[in-house]
Order: structure tokens, then C-alpha cells, then sequence
């Protein structure tokens, strides 16, 4: 059994916000949803206001639930928007995993992107340059900085990109022709 306090503490470590009245609320009620769970499985809940461990656990796999099911959802219009066809959704998938194993953050406990992974916004840069061997002047870099900027505004993200979000962003690298990404594109494939 972990006290209040214990149990705060532990959810922070783990990243879930406990920032604002609303985000609190919202764990109260996945809370109370666990606890409900754990009864109807006829294990005692908690003890004297401390929390279970199969509290916990039914609490964490209703958060990783919560946050898989908003992932997808924000992929899936990322995809459709950016009017992607799964083969491409596919390799630029691969693309984000490959750059993400040298340059990700991992937030897989915040459900931010597919797989839990923020790319930063200056290894974007850095990897469009050394990667796709796309020359980045002054004037792009901006151009690109600004882009992210807006795609990130809403968000508490400090500019960390995920996975949808990169979708957006090589949609409008190609539809602008970034670099002239178009004609690298053509010619590796």
C-alpha cells in the first residue's frame, strides 16, 4: 500500500501531470474507475486512505490505455489530413523510429506519439541535414523552426515533435519543396 503522498509522488516520477485542477480531477476519476475495477474483481481496494497495488496497476493500464487510443486517434488525422497512404505513413514511420533511436526523448509513459517517442526540434534540424543530406541554410532553418512552432503552440512541448506531427511536417516539406527534398525523394526512389 502506498500513502497519498507516496502515491503522488509516484505518479509524477512516472510523468503523468498533476499540474493543473483539471489534470487532477481527471486522476481522481481514473482513480475511482480502478478502485470500482479492482471490487468488482473481489480484491480489497486500499486500506485507510492508502492505494493498492492493484489499484495502481488497473489505474497505470487505464492511463497507458487512455493515452494509446488519444495516440492512434491523432495519427489517424495526421494521416488523413497530410493525405498519406499507409505505405508511407509506414516508411516515415520507420524513418521517425530510425532517427529517434540516436535523438529521441522517451516519454512512453506520457503517450505523447507512437511508441512514446518526442523528437527534438534541433535534431530535426541536424538529422535533415545529415541524414537526408538536405542542405538547411539560415533562411530554412527558420522557415522549419517556424513550422514546428505552430504545429506545437497548444502544447507543453518545449518544440519536441512527435510522431503525427512529423507526418505534418514532411507533408509540408514535400508540398513546398524544402531544400528541394522533392528531388532527392524522386531520385531514391
Amino acid at each position: 500500500y502506498l500513502n497519498t503522498e507516496e502515491f503522488s509522488t509516484l505518479l509524477i516520477k512516472l510523468g503523468f501531470p498533476l499540474r493543473t485542477v483539471g489534470e487532477q480531477r481527471d486522476l481522481v476519476h481514473e482513480l475511482e474507475t480502478a478502485k470500482q475495477t479492482v471490487v468488482e474483481r473481489g480484491i480489497e481496494p486500499d486500506e485507510d486512505g492508502k492505494v493498492s497495488f492493484w489499484v495502481i496497476l488497473q489505474l497505470l493500464r487505464g492511463l497507458r490505455r487512455k493515452t494509446d487510443t488519444q495516440t492512434m486517434r491523432k495519427i489517424v488525422q495526421a494521416t488523413a489530413e497530410c493525405n498519406l497512404k499507409p505505405s508511407e505513413v509506414a516508411e516515415f514511420q520507420e524513418l521517425f523510429m530510425q532517427w529517434c533511436r540516436h535523438d529521441c526523448v522517451d516519454v512512453s509513459h506520457q503517450g505523447h506519439d507512437h511508441h512514446g517517442h518526442l523528437l527534438a526540434k534541433i535534431s530535426l534540424l541536424s538529422l535533415l541535414s545529415s541524414s537526408l543530406k538536405l542542405k538547411v541554410e539560415a533562411r530554412e532553418r527558420s522557415l522549419l523552426t517556424a513550422k514546428i512552432a505552430d504545429l506545437t503552440e497548444n502544447r507543453n512541448s518545449n518544440g519536441a515533435i512527435d510522431f503525427a506531427d512529423f507526418l505534418r511536417i514532411m507533408r509540408w516539406m514535400l508540398d513546398t519543396n524544402f531544400c528541394n527534398i522533392n528531388k532527392l525523394v524522386s531520385s531514391a526512389g
